[in-house]
């Protein structure tokens, strides 16, 4: 596991996030190619844990992303990545990965609703 800090200084990212671990954590579905959040060097499951050096894991993860989504420019965000190597329980694995593709396709609904 490594943690590690960006500065965001211009919008759009080019990064689709996602509701995870039953709305507790805001994770990292989709990086653009070529876009400020691919140069950053953010990755898909990439966890969001602090904006500005406050930890946002206490909060929900509606909370911590739409905090995310007002700061001003530039702002510093932190994101814990999971390597290959690193020891999980392969059941909480197993269900961890049923609830993030259902938190991901209820980001896909709540994006295409709030275009309507």
């Amino acid at each position: 596991m490594i943690e590690y800090e960006v500065e965001i200084g211009e919008r759009p990212l080019g990064v689709r996030f996602a509701h995870a671990d039953r709305g507790e954590t805001v994770v990292v579905h989709l990086v653009l190619e070529n876009k400020v959040g691919h140069k950053l060097g953010l990755l898909p499951g990439d966890i969001l844990i602090a904006i500005n050096g406050e930890s946002v894991l206490e909060k929900s993860s509606s909370e911590a992303l739409q905090l995310f989504r007002v700061q001003e420019l530039p702002f510093k965000a932190s994101f814990r990545r999971f390597e290959d190597d690193d020891d999980f329980d392969s059941d909480e694995e197993e269900n961890s990965e049923t609830d993030l593709q259902s938190q991901f396709m209820q980001e896909d609904v709540n994006s295409i609703m709030h275009q309507l």
